[in-house]
């Protein structure tokens, strides 16, 4: 999720901590099942730099059969790491005998946009290369997706799958509470349904002035198609089938209902839940005793969707 960041001297004290948090955070999830493993590698992105992956996956099984899931974390695209997809990236694995890759993206300030997008773009398209290589068959299913600034980096990264052609092909995509709009690119025919930016202006959490800060921190082209899935130059047509997800009381509520809105007005298959009584909230590790139980079933049901499995056996 978006989170606020301290002075620029206490950045590295801050990460660190976080990611420190994160592990436990791992930890409070139980041991992985018996069946699965998980390890951590690395992806070589075109200027030299390596991102870290986190991989979890089946020990066995047929690699003809195992679709392929990638996952972006949050953080206001200044913190987070790849353990904090953990627990949607152990479920997947489990329950749809899938390789889930979580990956991680450069961090403003240091590196301002276009740097965080531009690297997991050079993700995504290095793992569509290299996806046998981890035991996954993208023709059973190859799905984006993310949460918070991790969603924001999903639609992106599924607009640009379209634009360039990407192969083999997205499948799906999983867009969890979204950063994908500000006032200056709002369509006009979506104007008066974009308020959840106002309504929810003073939320104690992350509220108008947070959403101010994390797009100074990130320096964003705010017209750039890196920076939303609405700046292409044929937005949202022929996308592949969308989950979106949002809290009915956060303040980027609206950027994903306009965003689905403008999906379905293009032909483009789409589901969405809307949660009323949450916010900015997610299936991560950072999931509430409150808002697990009635995150985790809609979270799953919409990767089986996504993965066209809606008449399997298992639950």
């Amino acid at each position: 999720m978006f989170h606020r960041r301290s002075t620029p001297q206490s950045l590295d004290q801050i990460r660190l901590a976080r990611r420190q948090a994160e592990r436990q955070l791992v930890a409070t999830l139980g041991p992985l099942h018996g069946d699965l493993e998980e390890f951590y590698t690395f992806v070589p992105l075109p200027d030299g730099h390596r991102g870290e992956l986190k991989v979890v996956r089946h020990k066995l099984g047929s690699q003809s059969h195992r679709p392929f899931i990638i996952l972006f974390h949050g953080g206001g695209f200044s913190n987070g790491s790849v353990d904090y997809m953990t627990r949607p990236a152990r479920d997947f694995a489990s329950e749809f005998n899938a390789v889930v890759v979580s990956a991680t993206y450069r961090l403003a300030p240091e590196y301002p946009f276009p740097i965080p997008m531009q690297d997991a773009w050079d993700t995504l398209v290095w793992l569509s290369q290299h996806a046998r290589e981890f035991g996954a068959n993208p023709q059973q299913g190859f799905v984006v997706g993310g949460v918070s600034a991790g969603g924001t980096m999903a639609a992106v990264l599924t607009q640009l799958a379209q634009d360039r052609g990407l192969t083999p092909p997205l499948t799906g995509a999983f867009v969890s509470i979204p950063l994908l709009l500000v006032k200056e690119i709002v369509p006009e025919k979506y104007k008066k349904e974009w308020t959840s930016m106002e309504d929810s202006k003073n939320n104690p959490s992350l509220n108008r002035n947070s959403i101010r800060h994390i797009i100074r921190t990130l320096g964003p082209d705010v017209r750039s198609p890196l920076f939303s899935p609405f700046n292409s130059r044929n937005p949202h047509a022929g996308l592949p089938p969308t989950y979106v997800h949002v809290g009915g009381m956060d303040v980027l509520r609206d950027d994903g209902l306009v965003y689905e809105r403008a999906l379905r007005d293009n032909g483009v298959q789409t589901r969405c839940d809307i949660f009323p009584n949450l916010g900015h909230a997610a299936w991560t590790i950072y999931a509430t005793e409150y808002s697990r139980p009635r995150l985790g079933p809609k979270m799953m049901e919409a990767m089986r969707w996504l993965l066209s499995r809606e008449g399997s056996n298992r639950v």
